[in-house]
């Protein structure tokens, strides 16, 4: 074969394998790194990956570090009203999450959900937090995805890090413990860099309490979220109702009220709907 004939021919392999590639990319189920903060808590993210395609449930079992108890599961961004959600925790650390929509489906790449930890009672340290295996019949895997018909697909998944303690060794803001999640050391990690390359630095995000590893996890002004924990709760209706009241009380800013303008009574409404799984 002349030498001209060759270069086209393996052009249009490589183009061909390249489209076989992407086509049938393998979405990744995550859990992130998280670091305690200085009020004993940590929030900490399981979300999807190199995803293609859309999705109408997906299932975990995520094992907890010793000692660490979760005080809230709330939805993700990439997770309508539409979707049913639950969660418990059937064996010691090991907590079990649940979403699935008839009506509906997630796509894209995100957080699928969001576990509220209490982390007061655990030790010091770089946990790994992986998922976990249990006897519980209401998941029968450790992590699965399924299409509208039920179907499971195939997918690969990644663990994640929980770092506890405020030991700083180099006085950069940054616990040892985050650092050596991220850096594999106390010292690696440089506080004004953004190492997700989010457009945030790591310093604010350890402070905002989002995954420094996570480009989809940033903090951002949610409508509804008057304490800016970044969840839509009781709280944000009790704060609602205090303004209505005439009660002066410190909010995150006007731009999260949902008129755009002032926080009343239609803020209020909102949260319970949230938290009731009416709205968005």
């Amino acid at each position: 074969m002349k030498i001209r004939y060759i270069f086209p021919i393996l052009l249009a392999c490589m183009f061909i394998f390249g489209l076989s590639l992407s086509a049938y990319a393998v979405p990744q189920l995550k859990i992130g790194v998280a670091a305690e903060n200085m009020d004993d808590s940590a929030r900490l993210n399981f979300g999807i990956a190199n995803n293609s395609a859309s999705y109408a449930g997906v299932n975990a079992k995520i094992e907890l570090p010793a000692y660490v108890s979760v005080k809230s599961v709330s939805k993700g961004n990439l997770l309508s009203s539409s979707f049913f959600t639950s969660h418990h925790s059937p064996e010691g650390n090991i907590i079990t999450v649940i979403a699935y929509s008839g009506t509906s489906a997630f796509s894209g790449n995100g957080t699928l959900f969001t576990l509220e930890l209490d982390t007061s009672a655990a030790s010091d340290g770089t946990h790994s937090v992986e998922f976990g295996e249990s006897s519980d019949t209401f998941v029968n895997s450790k992590c699965a995805l399924s299409d509208a018909g039920g179907n499971s697909l195939t997918l690969t998944q990644q663990s994640g890090y929980l770092a506890i303690g405020q030991t700083d060794s180099d006085s950069d803001g940054l616990p040892d413990a985050l650092e050596q999640a991220i850096a594999g050391n106390s010292t690696g990690l440089s506080p004004d860099a953004d190492y997700d390359g989010d457009g945030e630095d790591n310093w604010d995000e350890f402070q905002n309490m989002t995954d420094l590893t996570d480009a989809n996890s940033f903090l951002s002004m949610l409508a509804g979220d008057l304490n800016n924990d970044q969840l839509i709760t009781l709280a944000d209706t009790i704060i609602a109702l205090k303004i209505v009241a005439g009660i002066s009380i410190q909010v995150a800013t006007i731009d999260v009220a949902i008129s755009g303008e002032r926080i009343g009574l239609e803020d209020a409404v909102y949260a319970l709907q949230f938290v009731a799984n009416l709205t968005d």
